[in-house]
């Protein structure tokens, strides 16, 4: 096989990995019922704990596998390289897969605006949030659809009208799975118009190399909650009060 079908092959399969991720296919179900059996408060939230890291992790792992193969595109086109129209294609499907609109690869706005959307989101926070949503895993949305993050949609039957909210309104969304739940809520921070302030200050602590910690970057995210910044207080309460720095991975690209 010579170099470009190497190369088409690849890029093909990057692809495919970016709508497998987006659509959770790649994923198996877990049943959560079955590890949320304990007795105690305690060993209730770490079995919470221990059945959502994996899945974090994963996610992340698969948004930073992706980030690499941008940059590696974009470190080409930084020495003045020729880029092949495979690696072009798969740039623009990557930008038109997280909502960039007119996207120009040869427009260096739009390359950075892809590298701030396709990016990890530290573990600590995701745990701490789904915690905090779900009541760490208790609740009936969590255990009967999956949702452990709060997550809307907006799409007549996409979802489940909760009791109080009008038809039409919104809905709680339905999810295949937890990994599904998972690869969602990574998708919506890095794609929401809502979470700007959050993909820039991330995109600045990159720049400086500095760590990407829940702690740092919880603050960004008021407009997750309509309780605002006491939102962020209470899941920066979880964070410190749980040790959930410690899963904090470094996503770093060695050169």
């Amino acid at each position: 096989m010579n170099r470009k079908r190497k190369l088409a092959l690849l890029w093909s399969m990057v692809s495919i990995a970016i709508l497998c991720f987006l659509v959770g296919l790649i994923y198996p179900k877990l049943p959560l019922t079955a590890i949320m059996g304990s007795q105690s408060l305690d060993q209730q939230q770490q079995a919470f704990v221990e059945f959502m890291v994996p899945k974090i992790d994963l996610a992340n792992e698969q948004v930073f596998a992706l980030r690499k193969q941008i940059l590696l595109v974009v470190d080409k086109a930084a020495h003045k390289k020729q880029l092949t129209e495979v690696e072009k294609r798969f740039l623009k499907q990557t930008a038109a897969a997280y909502n960039i609109a007119d996207f120009n690869i040869d427009r260096p706005a739009s390359m950075t605006e892809l590298l701030k959307r396709v990016d990890i989101v530290p573990t600590s926070l995701v745990l701490a949030q789904s915690a905090d949503e779900s009541g760490w895993g208790t609740s009936h949305f969590a255990q009967e659809e999956h949702n452990f993050f709060g997550q809307h949609c907006f799409v007549k039957g996409c979802g489940i009208i909760p009791n109080g909210v009008a038809p039409g309104t919104f809905e709680i969304a339905k999810f295949n799975d937890a990994q599904d739940a998972i690869n969602y809520y990574l998708y919506n921070l890095n794609t929401n118009a809502s979470y700007i302030d959050f993909r820039n200050e991330r995109a600045r602590l990159r720049a400086q190399g500095v760590p990407l910690t829940g702690a740092a970057l919880a603050p960004c995210l008021e407009g997750y909650s309509v309780l605002g910044s006491t939102y962020i207080g209470m899941v920066n309460s979880i964070i410190l009060a749980h040790g959930f720095s410690q899963y904090d991975k470094q996503y770093q690209v060695v050169k």
